[in-house]
């Protein structure tokens, strides 16, 4: 989970406004309606909005990985502002937070050194792989698992998963993913770039009750 921390007020302020004019600049309302319509995925603005020059994912990365080490009210502030202009961006936005909750929470510090440092730096994508067709959100029934592969000597080199993930916010467009599966010691979360073979992301279209499209939600298969 976030810290309870927060940046200074001055910093949290310019990023709102550096928010404000990437978006008044990349998505304009004219673009948000096109998108809605078409149900089309803006990656070429997520990427811009992770990119060097607006860089609005550090606000949530950890200071000593080159992020800005904000906390939970920064992540509140950056999402809110965001939803007000666009809620598709916004939960892409908070995506990548989620998704690199694993990371930052979970693993070793030599992990954490890994992966990190490439999301903020790279502006790397990342989703949070948990969600399936037939467990929804209930860890519990999830189907997803892991397989462990050992080389001569028995030792661990990797895993193998094997499951599908649905409804998964930034799945087709994500360069790098957390994905939760149940590994021989209990449920474990994964990290998987990627181009790691037999990951095939796909998207798909769904709705709200109403029938209306939620768009950029999207499925991943692990295999």
């Amino acid at each position: 989970m976030l810290d309870l921390k927060r940046l200074d007020a001055g910093d949290l302020d310019l990023i709102i406004k550096t928010l404000k004019e990437f978006t008044d600049r990349e998505s304009p309302l004219d673009k948000r309606l096109r998108w809605d319509e078409e149900d089309t995925c803006p990656e070429h603005v997520v990427r811009a909005m992770l990119s060097p020059e607006v860089g609005l994912h550090l606000v949530f990365l950890p200071a000593e990985h080159d992020g800005m080490g904000g906390g939970a009210y920064d992540v509140y502030r950056l999402s809110c502002e965001f939803a007000k202009v666009d809620l598709g961006l916004a939960t892409a936005m908070l995506a990548v937070a989620l998704g690199t909750d694993p990371i930052r929470v979970g693993c070793t510090e030599e992990q954490r050194a890994r992966w990190i440092p490439r999301i903020a730096n790279e502006g790397l994508i990342v989703a949070y792989g948990v969600t399936e067709p037939e467990a929804g959100s209930n860890v519990q029934s999830l189907k997803t698992e892991a397989e462990r592969v050992t080389d001569p000597g028995g030792r661990v080199t990797h895993y193998r998963l094997n499951g599908v993930k649905q409804f998964i916010s930034n799945g087709s467009i994500a360069d790098l993913y957390t994905i939760l599966a149940k590994a021989p010691d209990g449920p474990t979360f994964f990290v998987v770039e990627r181009n790691t073979p037999g990951l095939t992301p796909a998207s798909t279209r769904s709705s709200t009750a109403s029938g209306s499209p939620i768009r950029r939600k999207c499925c991943s298969r692990t295999s």
